[in-house]
């Protein structure tokens, strides 16, 4: 049971043949009375899951919702090395949401017996989707670990919105996870001549249109 407590009798709350009772305070704060069953009910991540789900739909990551200290990613993808928390969020909100242009959540699931969880994702690039999951680790009500599974042969592709984020693997997700460098250097690859050309074509000029502000917002902050 995971609540605190001490035991003593309370002959108006003793069932007749049951144990003595005891009070204990709950996770939520509150006070009740345990007659010898759990009385109170084990804390789960479900809700922040299903919240973690919603931001992908938004394509907006919220930072209350994690470990941002403490908290890391691995994937395959970036040879699982650990990912801080607090980049995965902001190099998710200034570059990556911004060229996907729906995130779909065709399933999710909690375990409460390991307090894990899972995500599957339809992440659309244009008509191409690359299909994902991701399992969730929880610290408490953040979410502490994720390890993400997806194929590394999607990026391949000849496709600008693919083609523009497989540019961006080599200076967010190739550079040793250091926000500041990366971001500088997504601002000078947009100044390039290739970043030039994906800012004068469609399906991606508005996208870059859109990042270069989030840019500027995130290195007026770090």
């Amino acid at each position: 049971m995971s609540c605190i407590g001490s035991r003593w009798n309370l002959r108006s709350s003793r069932k007749p043949d049951g144990p003595p009772a005891r009070r204990v305070r709950c996770h939520d704060g509150a006070e009740r009375i345990d007659h010898g069953h759990a009385v109170c009910r084990r804390p789960t991540a479900n809700g922040p899951l299903r919240a973690f789900a919603q931001s992908y739909r938004d394509r907006r990551f919220r930072p209350e919702h994690y470990d941002l200290d403490n908290g890391y990613l691995q994937t395959a993808l970036s040879d699982e090395s650990r990912r801080p928390l607090r980049f995965f969020v902001e190099y998710n909100n200034a570059w990556w949401f911004e060229f996907v242009t729906a995130v779909v959540v065709p399933a999710v699931g909690y375990d409460p017996d390991s307090d894990t969880g899972f995500i599957v994702l339809d992440i659309e690039y244009g008509t191409d989707t690359l299909r994902a999951m991701q399992h969730v680790h929880f610290t408490g009500a953040l979410i502490g670990r994720i390890r993400t599974y997806a194929s590394s042969t999607f990026f391949s592709r000849p496709r600008p919105l693919v083609e523009l984020d497989a540019h961006g693997n080599s200076f967010w997700l190739e550079a040793g996870y250091h926000l500041l460098a990366s971001a500088e250097a997504a601002v000078d690859f947009l100044d390039s001549d290739v970043g030039q050309q994906f800012s004068e074509q469609s399906p991606t000029a508005q996208p870059i249109a859109r990042i270069r502000a989030n840019l500027a917002e995130l290195l007026g902050r770090i």
